[in-house]
């Protein structure tokens, strides 16, 4: 079962429309799009002859259920990495995000944006990029088992941190 984790970034009045220029796109989303060619990709890759290719995209036809597996031929698995370095959607998401889905069950209320992701918080670049457009803010995130941080920006430097649980 996957570790939810929950978050909320909250604004002051000056940049509540940002935030929620930010929240309808999804926080990961709106800095880093994940490749369009990326999208229903397998995690993990498993490589595949062009016959068990069309046997398998066949069967994707037929199967119920939501998860269809897709696999790669060798080409395809190259022309993907080398347009995108990936050639999956797994790799690709929590190496530019962090964190596996990127943000989901998204919601904005009057300067307050909440959302969850899988696993762990969102960080690194994805925030080094929000403090750019909005310099100041609190972020605060709280795993499903009980650790988390609360993170004060001002002016772009991160001016107080507070941790729970994990370090």
């Amino acid at each position: 079962m996957a570790n939810i984790v929950y978050g909320n970034i909250t604004v002051e009045n000056k940049y509540k429309a940002k935030l929620e220029e930010i929240s309808k796109v999804g926080l990961c989303r709106y800095y880093i799009p994940m490749p369009k060619v990326l999208e229903g990709t397998s995690a993990p890759t498993t490589i595949v002859t062009e016959k068990e290719y069309e046997e398998q995209m066949e069967k994707n036809k037929t199967s119920k259920g939501d998860y269809k597996p897709k696999p790669l031929t060798f080409d395809m698995h190259t022309s993907l990495v080398s347009r995108t370095g990936y050639d999956n959607w797994y790799d690709w998401s929590v190496d530019n995000w962090g964190t596996k889905w990127g943000t989901k069950f998204e919601s904005y209320e009057d300067g307050v944006y909440w959302f969850e992701t899988a696993y762990s918080p969102v960080r690194g670049k994805i925030i080094e990029m929000l403090m750019k457009d909005i310099p100041t803010f609190t972020y605060h995130f709280i795993e499903e088992f009980g650790w988390g941080a609360r993170y004060e920006i001002k002016d772009g430097k991160v001016v107080s941190t507070e941790t729970r649980g994990e370090d």
